[in-house]
């Protein structure tokens, strides 16, 4: 689920400090959810660090929160994020992450550096709505240090081609929708001229002054006739 975002909520982060800040922000706007269950969110930046996304990928149990690892990049991807921020919430107000926590997160760093965009921090958020401020940040702790170092979720040559062949394939289907929009808008046009010099025909308007308002060449308006 995207998180709409207000055009004074898309500010610039530089630091798990005002990744937390936004984060209290849309906690405190958002009464429906429910942290007594984990939940998984990511904020994508730009080159600039603006937020270019926010996004609820998942919501689990008391205890554990599942994403599908493609999801994550889907809409960061899309809008040409150049960075990556993870974070999750722990009901039972315990900051410090677990194994899975630490795994999970070398793996998507991974992704990101083939995807070329960079997993820079993971956040915990610990407690309910309104009774705690506290957070851990792998970056702060320097675990996303240690991680640069990791070999655990790297890929193999014949993989990492693969998976380099489906991004291409990611780019076309990209760039056929935004062929195929523009097509629909210049037939919207198209038929709205159309329909605007029926119109005039009907009103008896000259076909010069029909051709001036409207675009059409003299043979398309004649049709019309």
């Amino acid at each position: 689920m995207i998180i709409r975002l207000r055009n004074q909520d898309k500010i610039a982060i530089h630091n798990s400090y005002d990744a937390h800040k936004i984060m209290q922000h849309i906690l405190n706007r958002d009464k429906e959810i429910d942290l007594t269950k984990e939940h998984f969110w990511t904020i994508a930046l730009d080159i600039r660090k603006i937020i270019v996304n926010i996004e609820l990928l998942g919501i689990g149990s008391s205890y554990r929160v599942a994403v599908p690892l493609k999801d994550i990049f889907c809409i960061p991807y899309q809008k040409k994020a150049a960075t990556l921020i993870l974070i999750h919430n722990h009901p039972s107000g315990r900051f410090t992450p677990s194994e899975t926590d630490i795994d999970f997160t070398d793996h998507v760093t991974r992704i990101g550096d083939i995807v070329n965009i960079q997993v820079v921090d993971h956040l915990i958020l610990g407690g309910y709505r309104g009774k705690t401020n506290h957070y851990y940040s792998f970056k702060d702790q320097h675990i996303m240090e240690g991680l640069e170092l990791s070999t655990k979720y790297l890929l193999k040559p014949e993989a990492e081609a693969l998976f380099m062949k489906q991004i291409t394939q990611l780019n076309n289907i990209i760039e056929l929708q935004k062929e195929n929009n523009k097509l629909i808008f210049k037939k919207g046009e198209e038929d709205k001229s159309l329909a605007i010099a029926k119109a005039m025909i009907q009103e008896g308007e000259p076909i010069e002054k029909i051709i001036r308002f409207t675009g059409l060449s003299e043979p398309d308006i004649q049709q019309l006739s």
